[in-house]
């Protein structure tokens, strides 16, 4: 009896649109969709709530509802990703069952943890029942071609893969030198999950059911309800006025850029320092003023205000930034009367008693100190797009 060649797609499917058919359905063979999970219930809080692997900030969760209600906006490649996951797992394999059932191209639908989960699975599947099937080919769309060779590449170097996820049973990769990555006829236009969403934001039935798999249609009021249930959700991260630690406060305002933060730490304690950084910035005077500003204070102000972290505050916080009179600026808050930088982890009283910098503000007085003080807000009134105001 001849092998069937057995093809698989691999994705999160936010939703699984009539392109995502059209392309199982150009493979030589039957298909295995492997589906995604989602990460989970959306967080109760901002602290730790990462979008394409940063600490999103709450001004963008804001854009994001903007656009929701208006579409109207620019968003960043950050506000893009989390619009991108607005449906539940259980909504999404209920509608995999539909397009299963109504395309006898798809022999299964398998939930996964992610890619590799998926090419474990795939090679143990293949492996019980090598007799019917051989291994296809991986089909995906264009925009994903480079992305899924990589994991190809990636995968191949393994003689042996886990069956499942945290299984701790692996079997012998058959799928080295014979899974290939293949785009069919490339991207269907007019029929992308953008356009779906869009659809969906829109109360646009007729386009929805024009553009999602057969049967899919009659889900339009399920996509809906999931859509404003996701927004809602947006809505509880950022609701005002509620108490939380100093320290938690500091890193929603401003969120937590790690890799330059961590090297501008190794910095703070050496009498060089400040040439160190500048030089690692290549000398871009402009560039290093929105670095420190974006990036070293805001972790610094954190580091050095520890000892309250977990002291609850309404609105008596002060943030202030000052001009060096050379290329950057400083970032600190004064906090019960007293002033906290990123040198200084005891408030001092008098502004010359802070060391701001080595270079520029060695011997400088109270009120030369104090003219170039600048007030960026308090409390809650504090945003990150202020002290970026500020920045000449």
């Amino acid at each position: 009896m001849s092998k069937q060649k057995l093809n698989i797609a691999i994705g999160r499917f936010q939703p699984f649109t009539k392109g995502h058919l059209n392309m199982v359905n150009e493979g030589d063979g039957p298909c295995i969709v492997y589906r995604i999970n989602s990460s989970g219930k959306m967080p109760e809080t901002l602290k730790g709530f990462k979008v394409g692997g940063r600490v999103i900030k709450p001004e963008s969760i804001k854009k994001v509802i903007t656009y929701i209600d208006t579409r109207e906006g620019d968003l960043t490649e950050q506000e893009k990703e989390l619009l991108k996951r607005p449906f539940t797992n259980e909504l999404i394999n209920e509608e995999l069952e539909i397009v299963k059932k109504n395309n006898k191209n798809i022999i299964d639908v398998v939930p996964v943890t992610h890619v590799y989960d998926a090419l474990g699975r795939f090679n143990a599947f293949i492996t019980e029942h090598q007799d019917e099937y051989e291994v296809g080919d991986w089909m995906c769309g264009d925009d994903r071609k480079k992305d899924y060779e990589d994991n190809v590449e990636k995968m191949s170097k393994y003689t042996e893969l886990e069956t499942e996820f945290k299984s701790g049973k692996n079997l012998p990769n058959i799928l080295i030198g014979k899974l290939k990555v293949n785009t069919g006829k490339g991207r269907t236009e007019g029929v992308s999950g953008t356009e779906v969403r869009k659809s969906i934001l829109t109360n646009d039935k007729s386009k929805f059911e024009s553009i999602m798999p057969k049967g899919v249609g009659s889900m339009f009021d399920k996509f809906v309800g999931a859509f404003n249930e996701f927004k809602d959700k947006l809505q509880g991260l950022i609701k005002e006025n509620r108490m939380m630690s100093l320290k938690e406060y500091i890193y929603e305002s401003l969120g937590y850029y790690k890799t330059l933060s961590n090297f501008l730490e190794t910095f703070w304690s050496e009498e060089d320092w400040y040439d160190d950084i500048h030089g690692a910035l290549d000398d871009n005077d402009e560039q290093t003023r929105l670095n420190l500003i974006d990036n070293g204070y805001c972790l610094t102000v954190c580091n050095c205000v520890s000892f309250l972290e977990d002291e609850p505050f309404y609105n008596d916080i002060e943030y202030y930034l000052l001009d060096d009179g050379g290329t950057s600026y400083h970032f600190f808050m004064k906090y019960k009367d007293l002033y906290y930088d990123a040198y200084n982890y005891d408030g001092v009283k008098k502004l010359t008693d802070l060391q701001f910098c080595k270079k520029y503000m060695k011997g400088k007085s109270e009120e030369y100190l104090n003219k170039n003080l600048t007030l960026v807000g308090k409390g809650a009134d504090f945003t990150y797009e202020k002290a970026q105001s500020y920045i000449k």
